[in-house]
């Protein structure tokens, strides 16, 4: 089984993501320096979740009806989250990716 140099790129942004999140996390939690966790997990899901959704949906040995649904349910429902958490800070007169 081969895949495109595009899924490949696809799959090296997926790990991307998910270091830097990790990477993010853990200078909060030392250092208390960068985005709080809560936010960065919203808007590194809902990225995260877009990038797989174009990579199902350029995959040709996978089902993408099975797929695409779902992982775009999950963008959304994680930028909602993201635009709420974002809103409520405005409100409050706090900036949620502020320390």
């Amino acid at each position: 089984m081969s895949f495109s140099p595009a899924i490949l790129l696809l799959d090296a942004i997926l790990v991307g993501v998910a270091v830097e999140g990790l990477l993010l996390a853990l200078l909060w939690r030392t250092r208390r320096i960068g985005v709080a966790p809560r936010p960065l997990a919203a808007t590194l899901l809902a990225g995260g979740a877009l990038v797989a959704a174009l990579r199902v949906s350029l995959d040709e040995s996978r089902p993408i009806a099975a797929w695409l649904l779902p992982l775009l349910s999950v963008a959304l429902v994680a930028h909602i989250a993201d635009l709420a958490m974002r809103w409520r800070s405005r409100l409050r007169g706090s900036d949620v990716h502020a320390p």
